[in-house]
């Protein structure tokens, strides 16, 4: 979870960028409920970053996470051994699916 790593420039330093993608009322609600955060802070925040349609377009996979935390880490145990070829390198062949997508 790093929400300024394009603004900070530190995608750089990575070698592949996984995107987690939820809709604006999951988003809203979580982070009122773990944050405690207000609609309007939650608000100025995403609007204080860079569009999240950008960092989207700048990743290299989107995993959809709509659900539960459970269900998102079955789709990255999924997605993990992907990411990771036989000689440990990152691999960034296309792999369609329908929790995730290749950028």
């Amino acid at each position: 979870d790093a929400p300024l790593l394009f603004e900070a420039h530190l995608d750089r330093c990575c070698d592949v960028i996984i995107f987690i993608q939820s809709k604006p009322a999951v988003r809203s609600r979580r982070v009122r409920a773990e944050r405690g955060w207000t609609e309007k802070q939650w608000s100025q925040r995403e609007k204080a970053q860079i569009l999240l349609d950008k960092k989207r377009d700048m990743s290299d996979y989107i995993v959809e996470n709509n659900s539960s935390k459970t269900d998102l880490r079955c789709h990255i145990q999924r997605l993990f051994p992907r990411l990771l070829g036989e000689t440990g390198s990152v691999q960034r062949k296309a792999w369609p699916s329908e929790a995730f997508s290749e950028r």
